[in-house]
């Protein structure tokens, strides 16, 4: 193979195919291979899955080559935008020449390297905006990290929605979008290593349209500079709707900034941020007040709220802040009822619950 391109073309390119790299050491390699008047470009990392994109260079010599994705990428970054470079497969090396550069990278073998993880018989097929596929990947800010069901985001279609959701077993997020019917069973789990993956691939490609393909096994993203075939999680995702409470008539609407403003204050005068618990109550009256459940006299606050019923709640000081930081409305809802997890709601289809921690307010201060 020989071909001559700019740069910048390459660079986007091989950019492109090499977030799906891991960190470290592990090796990745990039499959260059003509086909008519393009290069094909895949990356199979055989844990995640397949990036492919490609590019139209002029093409000397037809053929293919494997090489180090990381050093190439390197390689062609180190040069301006609009030099012209030339890459070249010999035995067992790859020359990589422009202006008065010559570089050599060690050839891989192309039977060798991993075989690209491709979609055979497809189940499955939506469009949807980069905007919503991002939005069904937020949930992923919850999911576990130890049991293989719960290390990723569970999609799966209601009515005329596509429903995300993640759950640690303490926290959950589900949000949707509107999307034709795409998974009707509890299969479609989207690790949380192939959600990373993709929204650096819409950040870099600028997509503004995704096409996702499903398989039993596989899921398959593709816009028009990539595509990015990943393995799904070989599991079934757990019947997470009965934890989610029913509408309670306890409630508190309150301006989120400043709910985040007073748990940070409150973390601060904590004696370890990430084991402190705040004590939430309303009742009489139009504020929330919030301390430090364990030391109410280093901590304690006020904010304006519009209130329904009454409550009390003791939760993780840490959890809790995390979650309001997953949503970007400026007020927010929190509902709970007799001991039942406290429910976060926005302004759209978003909603967020968390555990309570067992806390007895009788006692102020001391745990049951």
């Amino acid at each position: 193979m020989k071909l001559s391109a700019p740069a910048c073309v390459l660079s986007d390119a091989i950019s492109l195919a090499s977030v799906i790299k891991r960190g470290g050491n592990s090796p990745c390699f990039a499959h260059l291979a003509t086909t008519g008047d393009a290069v094909s470009i895949t990356c199979t990392e055989n844990t995640v899955g397949t990036i492919a994109t490609s590019v139209s260079p002029t093409i000397q010599e037809p053929g293919e080559i494997a090489v180090s994705i990381a050093r190439l990428a390197t390689l062609l970054s180190s040069f301006t935008a609009d030099a012209i470079v030339d890459i070249e497969g010999t035995t067992g090396a790859v020359n990589v020449v422009s202006g008065t550069s010559r570089l050599r990278l060690p050839a891989v073998s192309v039977v060798e390297s991993p075989a690209a993880i491709t979609i055979d018989q497809e189940v499955g097929r939506v469009e949807i905006s980069s905007a919503d596929l991002l939005q069904l990947l937020e949930p992923l800010a919850v999911a576990d990290r130890t049991r293989l069901q719960l290390t990723g985001v569970f999609l799966h279609g209601v009515g005329h929605q596509l429903v995300a959701v993640s759950t640690d077993g303490i926290r959950l997020i589900r949000t949707s979008v509107a999307a034709s019917t795409f998974s009707e069973d509890r299969t479609l789990i989207v690790p949380t290593e192939v959600g990373i993956v993709v929204r650096r691939l819409l950040q870099k490609a600028g997509a503004s349209r995704v096409t996702l393909r499903r398989s039993r096994s596989l899921i398959a993203f593709e816009a028009p500079s990539f595509s990015f075939t990943a393995r799904l999680i070989d599991s079934s995702f757990p019947a997470y709707e009965g934890l989610i409470p029913p509408p309670a008539p306890n409630s508190v609407f309150c301006n989120r900034g400043d709910l985040l403003a007073a748990l940070s204050r409150l973390g601060a005068a904590a004696s370890s941020n990430d084991t402190a618990l705040v004590a939430l109550s309303w009742g009489d009256g139009r504020c929330l007040d919030l301390h430090l459940a364990r030391r109410p006299l280093d901590g304690a606050d006020v904010i304006a709220a519009e209130v329904h019923g009454s409550a009390e709640a003791a939760l993780s000081l840490p959890q809790f802040a995390a979650l309001l930081k997953e949503f970007s409305d400026e007020h927010v809802l929190l509902e709970t009822a007799n001991e039942l997890p406290v429910v976060i709601c926005g302004a759209s289809e978003k909603l967020a619950l968390i555990v309570r921690s067992k806390w007895n307010f009788g006692s102020r201060g001391r745990r049951t």
